[in-house]
């Protein structure tokens, strides 16, 4: 019996460092190892900074990448050309003192060329791949085209592939779309999200309240399905190095996430706590104002910025840790941040710094994962700090239940479902 035909539509896998290419990379390389002839439709790495030379693309499978008009990256190319002939223009007022200055004439030309190329971006930046994406697969056939979202405009994207191709069609969401579309826009990206979910043959959603939000727009089976960490089993979690107790970030703050909670609280034990026995660590483009913040609460001796790192040297930042540390900021009380299985597959517990009645705040509880304090708990997270650097650690619940083996061998079983049930009615 052949195998059957997965065609994966991913705007972004590695080696882009984009987050979301990471649940793309392991749902290809888990479908292949199950037996089925994967196809992954992405665009060029170019399109997707920034790239990061450490992340290898699924290995066994087909990757079929394609150019697409894509005006936002275009004009930041063009952009980043014009300032590296340009002389850097002085930052002074003209009436001498220092600050910003008046808005450039290519600046203002900038912004007028994205507001003209906005429409050509709607509901996102991929939009112009659409054209060159359907190309790409003419007349070729697939059992089922699944698809993961964001970006939003993936969704019609894989529903024609799959009237095209004679798929199925899976949805997967990472990130809702019309609940967070502005308000001006909801109501028809709503309509046109509706549309595609009354496609749909299967949705899925990576947290719970995902599922939720999506469970009474479709007919369709909607399933939670994780992410999962990849290495080996563990029943409990190993004890922190000797040396200086470590909490680790490494990832963006953009978004609203912000790591001063933390900060104060090592303010907060100073000076019984000294920064030869607790330090946070960081791995990321924002280190400046980590690092600003730390200087006004006084403890800027125990913060270390390491800049941007290649993902591995990253994650190797958590071995030996007292936590890995995970911020959900507002708004984003539905997501569970890629960091929770970055961290859990270095085997070392999370801490949360997170909305009480948030997914991730739910799962590090009731899972044992880690700690969990909302990020104005001060004296909370003072006692979980006191109580990591006396050695008390979590314990972990059913950690086999986030492991990529046996999240995403579910995964499979539900979308192997579909087609055994069609083949079944052909019968």
């Amino acid at each position: 019996m052949a195998a059957p035909r997965l065609l994966l539509v991913a705007s972004t896998i590695a080696p882009s460092r984009v987050i979301g290419g990471r649940r793309a990379d392991r749902l290809a390389q888990h479908f292949s190892r199950a037996g089925w002839q994967v196809t992954v439709l992405t665009v060029h790495e170019r399109y997707v900074p920034p790239l990061d030379p450490s992340l290898l693309p699924p290995a066994g499978v087909e990757i079929i990448r394609t150019h697409a008009l894509m005006p936002r990256v275009l004009l930041k190319s063009v952009h980043g050309q014009v300032s590296r002939l340009r002389p850097p223009s002085p930052s002074v007022t003209a009436s001498g003192g220092a600050g910003g200055s008046a808005p450039t004439s290519a600046g203002l030309l900038r912004k007028g060329l994205q507001r003209a190329l906005a429409p050509f971006e709607d509901p996102d930046e991929f939009e112009g791949w659409r054209h060159f994406a359907l190309a790409a697969v003419r007349k070729r056939r697939f059992d089922v085209v699944l698809t993961t979202v964001p970006p939003p405009s993936s969704l019609a994207l894989a529903a024609d592939l799959a009237a095209r191709v004679g798929g199925k069609l899976v949805l997967d969401y990472r990130d809702p779309w019309s609940e967070l579309s502005a308000p001006a826009q909801r109501s028809r990206h709503q309509r046109a999200e509706d549309q595609v979910l009354a496609r749909a043959d299967l949705v899925v959603g990576v947290t719970p309240t995902i599922c939720a939000m999506l469970a009474s727009r479709t007919r369709a089976p909607v399933e939670l399905v994780t992410n999962g960490f990849d290495a080996p089993v563990y029943a409990a979690f190993g004890a922190a190095e000797s040396g200086p107790m470590r909490l680790v970030y490494a990832g963006s703050l953009a978004y609203g996430r912000d790591l001063e909670p933390l900060v104060r609280a090592l303010a907060a034990l100073r000076p019984q706590v000294s920064a030869q026995q607790l330090r946070i660590e960081y791995a990321g483009p924002h280190g400046a104002g980590l690092i600003a913040q730390a200087h006004r609460h006084g403890v800027a001796d125990a913060v270390t910025d390491h800049g941007e790192l290649p993902a591995a040297r990253a994650n190797g930042l958590l071995r030996g840790a007292m936590a890995g540390v995970v911020v959900v900021s507002t708004g984003f009380a539905y997501a569970y941040p890629g960091k929770i299985f970055e961290i859990l597959g270095q085997a070392r517990p999370i801490l949360a710094l997170a909305p009480a009645d948030s997914d991730t705040a739910q799962l590090v509880t009731t899972q044992g994962l880690g700690w969990s304090h909302a990020p104005d708990d001060l004296n909370g997270l003072v006692r979980t700090l006191r109580a990591g650097l006396d050695g008390a650690l979590p314990q972990p619940v059913d950690i086999r239940s986030l492991h990529a083996d046996h999240v995403f061998a579910r995964y499979e079983g539900l979308v192997r479902g579909l087609i055994d049930d069609a083949a079944k009615l052909d019968g």
